[in-house]
């Protein structure tokens, strides 16, 4: 008995691409070179700060850590009153 083919099928995208959505908000094509035209290709992704500090400080960048303070609650809104009433 012959085995059925296996139709490759595309993958459905569920999020858009970090690229597609600067583009689309900003106006800015991050996936392209702007000086070749050429399509980049994201090749390492840095998470150490000692690593960061290292590359900025050798192109000579200014090297300061942010603050970040924490992320607050969006301003509370009583619902309540933007309810129209029905009679």
């Amino acid at each position: 008995m012959a085995q059925p083919k296996k139709v490759k099928t595309k993958k459905k995208v569920y999020r858009t691409a970090w690229g597609e959505l600067l583009k689309h908000v900003f106006k800015y094509e991050v996936n392209y070179c702007e000086n070749c035209g050429t399509k980049l290709e994201l090749i390492a992704t840095i998470t150490s700060r000692y690593v960061c500090q290292k590359i900025l400080k050798h192109l000579g960048l200014p090297v300061h850590e942010i603050n970040a303070s924490s992320p607050r609650a969006p301003p509370e809104v009583d619902y309540f009153d933007l309810i129209p009433e029905y009679s």
